[in-house]
């Protein structure tokens, strides 16, 4: 993966360059094991010459004079960037975790040290089957007369920063509807709860094709400067398998809303 990004008025600019590799393992015939690593290399350019200061500015306006950073800021920065993670699932279940930045690198532009602290994410589920058109006791995850219910989880911290996303979805039919939390009413920065948002999707599934519309309601005092909340309009396509695929993926149970 490469990407390249832009911020202000071009003073800071930044180019990625991901390699990642994955392996899967499979345990037995109903537990498999997913692991897999990123090696990245960032590069960083500022150009600080054109910002401005307080310490250039007076009561009449900008005033000019020497840029505080000359001498102390270099130009341009590159760090490498390490990341790895696994997920180890059955047809039910997935349990994952997660860790980028595992190195912490030093991404500061000055003569010092400013490290990206790890980010360490897990996540897990369990997908519930009630019952499909055949039996009523649904054996097949890819029956469009399948009906089941998948509650969720995703924890994430780094640094002092940390949130949790719990939910619930339900597949009735070829019908999809869901509900997220994301916060940590636990804890709460100074007079402010950890409350940040609640989400509703909803969609409809077919063979290959899926489309559906979630909205994202915020919950914290972002309110109070009329958000309006997010909307999110997703459609997916998934092509068919390959013929002659000598070693297929075992399918995953977490929330997909296709078929194929």
């Amino acid at each position: 993966m490469a990407f390249y990004d832009q911020q202000g008025s071009r003073n800071i600019s930044t180019s990625e360059l991901h390699l990642q590799y994955a392996y899967e393992l499979h345990v037995n015939r109903y537990y498999s094991f997913r692991a897999g690593l990123q090696f990245a290399y960032v590069f960083r350019d500022l150009n600080y010459a054109d910002l401005t200061f307080p310490s250039q500015f007076g009561n009449d306006g900008y005033l000019g004079g020497p840029n505080p950073l000359d001498g102390l800021a270099q130009e341009t920065k590159g760090f490498v960037d390490l990341s790895a993670g696994g997920v180890f699932y059955s047809p039910e279940f997935w349990i994952g975790i997660a860790a980028h930045h595992m190195n912490i690198p030093n991404q500061s532009f000055l003569k010092n040290e400013a490290r990206l602290p790890a980010k360490i994410s897990f996540s897990g589920g369990y997908r519930i089957m009630l019952k499909d058109k055949r039996s009523g006791l649904a054996k097949n995850n890819d029956n469009l007369d399948a009906v089941s219910i998948t509650p969720t989880l995703h924890y994430k911290f780094q640094g002092k920063s940390d949130q949790l996303d719990i939910g619930l979805y339900s597949m009735y039919h070829q019908i999809i509807v869901g509900a997220w939390y994301r916060g940590l009413p636990i804890k709460r920065y100074e007079t402010f709860y950890n409350n940040e948002s609640i989400v509703g999707l909803a969609g409809y599934k077919w063979h290959n094709m899926s489309l559906t519309y979630s909205f994202d309601f915020t919950l914290s005092s972002l309110t109070s400067v009329g958000t309006g909340g997010g909307h999110e309009l997703n459609l997916t396509y998934i092509f068919g398998k390959r013929l002659g695929t000598k070693k297929p993926s075992k399918r995953m149970p977490c929330p997909n809303f296709y078929v194929y």
